[in-house]
């Protein structure tokens, strides 16, 4: 952790603009600009265990900030299983309704497609819908603070080695505050409630619920080629309520060329 610390304060810090659009966990309320692509890359591994889960997202901007387009599928490896297996892909509309100083309110319509293996956990082999709505508020101008409430409905959905199928839903609500301590370098806190709803190996649902806090950072700089921005972060996931706190550890990864 000490070495990481003294690479990153010897990290070039050149970019132009201050750091949007890069929380972990949850979501911020920023539309892409038209002509500027976001791909993110997350990789969580989790403590004293072989577990490990994979995310890509591809945001792409639709005529202007209002309209936005974006597809993200991962991999994820669980305890019990040999091999790892790609998970659902999600096809998403986001639209943002406010965008005015000091706040901005952004929905995200999600198509849920099953591309993942019911048999190692990483789907319900049906297709689902999710929502999310996302709020952004300047609190001061070191300081944002993120809102995101959300649902997931899966149909009749399957499980291994249960006949059974049953609907499933999921909801999640939470909440982030960022620290400006440079525009160039930022501190995370976010806080992420979920609920959802499983199946037992009797076929009957059953309700899981987490709460996660994760403490992290970010920090950016910026390329010539098509005015580049790359953002990473590092950020430390504790889930306190699901059985025994459980701790991980989270990388990211955003880059952001500008196409126009």
């Amino acid at each position: 952790m000490k070495v990481l610390l003294i690479l990153l304060a010897l990290v070039p810090l050149c970019a132009n603009a201050q750091i949007e659009d890069n929380s972990f966990l949850l979501e911020e309320a920023y539309n892409q600009e038209w002509g500027v692509y976001q791909f993110i890359q997350q990789y969580q591994t989790y403590n004293n265990s072989n577990n490990f889960t994979y995310a890509f997202t591809n945001e792409i901007p639709i005529t202007d900030k209002t309209h936005q387009f974006s597809y993200g599928f991962g991999y994820e490896r669980y305890d019990g299983v040999e091999h790892g297996s790609i998970t659902d892909t999600t096809l998403s509309y986001r639209w943002q309704p406010v965008n005015r100083d000091g706040i901005l309110i952004a929905e995200r319509f999600g198509l849920v497609v099953p591309t993942g293996s019911v048999e190692k956990g990483t789907s319900a082999g049906v297709y689902g819908f999710e929502f999310v709505q996302a709020a952004t508020i300047t609190m001061a101008p070191q300081w944002m603070n993120h809102w995101n409430f959300g649902f997931k409905v899966l149909p009749a959905a399957k499980t291994a080695g249960v006949d059974k199928r049953r609907t499933l839903t999921t909801f999640k609500a939470g909440t982030s505050l960022i620290y400006f301590l440079s525009d160039h370098f930022n501190l995370m806190l976010e806080g992420l409630l979920e609920s959802g709803q499983g199946i037992d190996e009797d076929g009957n649902k059953i309700v899981e619920t987490s709460f996660t806090i994760n403490p992290g950072f970010r920090f950016d700089w910026n390329l010539d080629w098509k005015d580049t921005q790359i953002v990473p972060g590092v950020s430390f996931p504790t889930e306190l309520i699901n059985g025994p706190t459980q701790q991980a550890v989270l990388v990211y990864l955003s880059i952001e060329p500008k196409f126009y």
